[in-house]
């Protein structure tokens, strides 16, 4: 599949000092990375998990507990899933080895952020809709991120963009051999409906054939009954 430009901004936050050097992001030659403030920014929406045990998928819902549109999860490794504004966790410890999130279906955004407790290595990819291709997945890259510190309160605060293209579906995958502790507390801006499916032109010409069989059988029925009349 055909690679697109897509302006993605990764940022890393440490909450605490690291003990050795600094993340090493190294990227796809379409992705920009810059560091921003862990801080929240205008038009970032939490999401709402639903509580579930032991599961490889589960969801959440946008903007408070019952809200709508809902997001689906799915893992590699099972996971516990605290109910809110909250935190995703292993099963067993070791297991949780990558997570995939979906927007809505006939909805994408253009951010989101999460934060990681002792990241492992591990690469995102993102899957999206470009205009000029409507209700066409393309792949938008890769990041990947390695060298995190990895002291028993430090956390990661990673946030992306997509300046051109919204994002449908993103992948986080831990690098083999590793696997991630905890990831709390994501957040979507840009949440936008997709532009509606354009029917194309064959289609249309069912449609029309459709009609024209309709019309013919309305204009033989009415014949039949003046014929019956005289």
């Amino acid at each position: 599949m055909k690679k697109l430009l897509l302006g993605t901004t990764a940022a890393l936050m440490l909450s605490a000092l690291p003990a050795f050097a600094s993340p090493v992001i190294t990227f796809d030659p379409d992705m920009t990375l810059s560091q921003v403030s862990g801080n929240n920014q205008p038009g970032e929406v939490k999401l709402f998990f639903e509580a579930c045990t032991t599961c490889v998928n589960f969801f959440a819902n946008y903007g408070s507990q019952n809200g709508t549109p809902v997001f689906t999860f799915s893992t590699v490794g099972q996971v516990d899933v605290k109910q809110g504004f909250s935190t995703i966790d292993p099963s067993i410890s070791g297991d949780f080895l990558g997570l995939t999130i979906v927007a809505p279906t006939g909805f994408a955004f253009t951010d989101i952020k999460f934060s990681l407790l002792q990241g492992p290595d591990f690469t995102l990819t993102g899957t999206g809709e470009n205009e000029a291709f409507p209700h066409t997945l393309f792949d938008l890259g890769s990041i990947h991120v390695s060298n995190l510190p990895n002291g028993d309160t430090d956390w990661v605060d990673l946030d992306i963009l997509g300046n051109n293209f919204p994002i449908e579906q993103l992948t986080l995958t831990a690098d083999t051999g590793l696997n991630f502790k905890e990831i709390k507390q994501i957040e979507i801006s840009g949440l936008e409906p997709l532009a509606p499916a354009v029917p194309e032109a064959s289609t249309w010409v069912m449609l029309l054939l459709g009609f024209c069989t309709v019309g013919l059988a309305a204009m033989r029925k009415s014949r039949n009954q003046l014929i019956r009349l005289t």
